[in-house]
C-alpha cells in the first residue's frame, strides 16, 4: 500500500504549522504566524520535538531567534530527554549555542535575581547577540 505523502504533509501542516514553517526555514512566515496567531510554540510533534528543538536540529538560526523572541522555552527537553542546549551542541554551530545560552541565562536570571544581572553577565562573557 502506497503512502500519499501529500496528504501526510497537509495533515502535518494543519496539526503542526509552526514545525512545518521551521522545517521550511520560512522565517518571515514564522514571524507572521507567531505575531498574528496564538500558535503554540511549545507543541510537541510525533517525534517528541518542540519547534525550537527542530529549528536547532536543522541549524535554522533565524527560526531559533524568532521562536525565542515569541516565548519558546529554552530549557525544555524532547522525548529523548535531550535539552535544546544538547541539540545545539550536537549541531556544532557555535552561534546557535550562543543564542540558546543567552536565552537560558535570561530565563534563569529572571526567575532568580533579575534581568540586569543576566545582561551584565552576558556582556561580560561576550554572549550578547546583536539583533536578539
Amino acid at each position: 500500500m502506497a503512502v500519499d505523502h501529500r496528504c501526510y504533509q497537509e495533515e502535518m501542516s494543519e496539526r503542526y504549522p509552526v514545525h512545518c514553517l521551521v522545517w521550511q526555514n520560512a522565517v518571515e512566515e514564522l514571524n507572521q504566524l507567531l505575531s498574528e496567531n496564538s500558535a503554540d510554540v511549545e507543541v510537541v510533534d510525533p517525534r517528541g520535538r518542540t519547534p525550537l528543538h527542530l529549528a536547532v536540529t536543522l541549524g535554522h538560526l533565524e527560526c531559533v531567534r524568532a521562536l525565542l523572541r515569541h516565548g519558546a522555552t529554552a530549557t525544555v527537553e524532547n522525548s529523548q530527554n535531550w535539552t535544546v542546549l544538547q541539540e545545539a551542541v550536537a549541531t556544532g554551530d557555535p552561534e546557535i549555542v550562543q543564542v540558546h545560552t543567552f536565552a537560558s541565562l535570561i530565563a534563569t536570571d529572571i526567575k532568580s535575581v533579575g534581568c540586569m544581572c543576566t545582561k551584565m553577565y552576558a556582556f561580560k562573557k561576550n554572549l550578547c547577540i546583536v539583533g536578539f
